[in-house]
């Protein structure tokens, strides 16, 4: 990351600090680490105040944070907590934030211990509400992680046939994706077949493939820290008559949520315009999740496109619409792409990932 994105950053989150009239915030997740200073390691704290920046380490990754940290002095500790506690006197912080949604309760009673009488007061999702809109250097990351992504699935489409184990694609597609310059998979990969494609979350297993089978296949990977996530469904031979409309069902409701995808509304909207249409053609309780959430950092992070959200569609955004409709011990069918907001409207990046139905 350049020093210019990191700058930016922590500007944008001491402005939050401001406004919330909060005097400094520790940040402990490693995503939130990462997205501030660009550190890649997995030891590390950093104070913010509205006026300055500490990042603390161990001697492990000292040499590490001097390559990759720029915008924040750097402090090695061997006792994070009492140099937690010379910042804040030396800085006049009489009252520190934690990341109350990531701290374990045991590092926050040591922490509210041994920084008396320093004030210990919970925040959430102050750094998340930034990392939901990506600048230019997390989508350049994100689109060639999706580009890994796609080279992975065409190399191992051939392998989609009968009588080849579900967990042989998934391994397959992971090792393509690192051939390709990706860190690792993403997540476990879903490879479900058959009645397991009615399990949105069927992750591979020693199933085999047998003809007739729709096959759901979840994938995405990392890199340089960023995931895609992508999902396509495949029939291997001719599909049924039944199969053929829930696949197009599907294909229209994301077809159509795109149409509603604007800057300005809400992530609920979304939503519900692709649950309305599949209410209307009688499938609407075979669709029992959400119908995405933003990708970058994590692969699930903000913003949450689901029922009754309302938070608003803005510029930056990148998120998934997956539409799917599951029948019980029988099959299911997910599309999944990932979108984002340039210019007020969706940009599908990967709209150049075949959807191929029959193969």
């Amino acid at each position: 990351m350049t020093d210019t994105f990191s700058v930016a950053r922590l500007s944008k989150l001491q402005h939050i600090l401001k406004e919330k009239n909060i005097p400094a915030l520790l940040v402990t997740n490693l995503n939130n680490i990462r997205y501030l200073s660009g550190f890649t390691g997995t030891s590390a704290m950093i104070i913010v105040s509205s006026k300055k920046s500490y990042f603390l380490t161990d001697f492990r990754y000292t040499t590490q944070a001097k390559k990759q940290v720029k915008a924040s002095e750097i402090i090695e500790y061997r006792n994070a907590n009492s140099v937690i506690l010379d910042i804040c006197k030396k800085n006049k912080i009489d009252e520190l934030a934690i990341e109350a949604e990531h701290m374990q309760i045991d590092l926050f009673k040591r922490l509210k211990k041994d920084l008396k009488p320093i004030k210990l007061t919970h925040s959430k999702g102050l750094i998340e509400s930034l990392r939901c809109f990506k600048d230019n250097e997390e989508v350049k990351l994100i689109k060639e992680a999706i580009k890994i992504s796609a080279k992975a699935l065409k190399e191992i489409l051939p392998l989609i046939k009968e009588g080849v184990e579900e967990r042989d694609i998934a391994l397959e597609l992971e090792f393509q994706m690192r051939r390709f310059g990706a860190e690792k998979g993403a997540f476990d990969f879903i490879v479900a077949s058959g009645y397991r494609s009615s399990m949105p979350h069927g992750v591979a297993s020693r199933k085999k493939i047998k003809k007739g089978n729709i096959v759901t296949v979840d994938f995405g990977c990392i890199y340089k820290g960023y995931n895609s996530d992508i999902t396509r469904t495949f029939c291997v031979g001719k599909a049924g008559e039944k199969e053929k409309r829930i696949y197009k069902l599907v294909y229209e409701a994301q077809a159509l949520a795109f149409e509603k995808i604007e800057e300005g509304k809400t992530t609920g909207a979304i939503d519900k315009a692709a649950r309305d249409f599949f209410e209307k053609q009688n499938v609407g309780e075979f669709f029992g999740h959400g119908l995405g959430h933003g990708v970058g950092l994590d692969v699930h992070e903000k913003p949450v496109l689901s029922r009754g959200m309302k938070e608003r569609i803005g510029e930056g955004m990148v998120f998934t619409i997956e539409p799917g409709l599951y029948f019980p011990k029988k099959f299911g069918v997910r599309i999944e792409d990932m979108i984002l907001i340039k210019k007020g409207k969706p940009q599908i990046l990967t709209k150049d990932i075949p959807k191929i139905f029959e193969i």
